[in-house]
């Protein structure tokens, strides 16, 4: 199916091995939100812990694909304005948000959000 890559057989018997979801290099941004993060997104809305994971070889598009660009925001600005919208409809809550944005390279982890860590 389109949600499962198998590697050719080296043996008798081939690895198969199944995701949510496999995206093209021609996939929107909008449409691996909407597959992907959006359904985490919205459980944390409703009080859940929710965590959106990029992994991929350098130069993969992982960047791309969680900021965007201009013409097509990524997962992190399509969660963010789904999440201040939905606050913005809700005037009888009160609401906390914590939120992480980590980089793990080569077994080192970066906390994005520390202006330290910038450059």
């Amino acid at each position: 199916d389109e949600c499962s890559i198998t590697q050719k057989p080296t043996t008798a018997t081939p690895n198969a091995y199944v995701f949510d979801n496999v995206f093209t290099e021609s996939a929107s941004n909008s449409s691996v939100y909407e597959k992907s993060a959006r359904d985490i997104v919205v459980s944390v809305l409703k009080g859940f812990h929710g965590t959106v994971f990029a992994y991929g070889q350098t130069a993969s598009g992982k960047t791309h694909t969680i900021m965007g660009n201009s013409d097509d925001e990524g997962v992190v600005p399509r969660a963010i304005g789904e999440v201040f919208n939905f606050i913005a409809e809700c005037s009888t809550r009160e609401f906390l948000l914590r939120a992480s944005y980590i980089e793990i390279y080569n077994e080192v982890i970066r906390d994005l959000l520390n202006p330290e860590n910038v450059g």
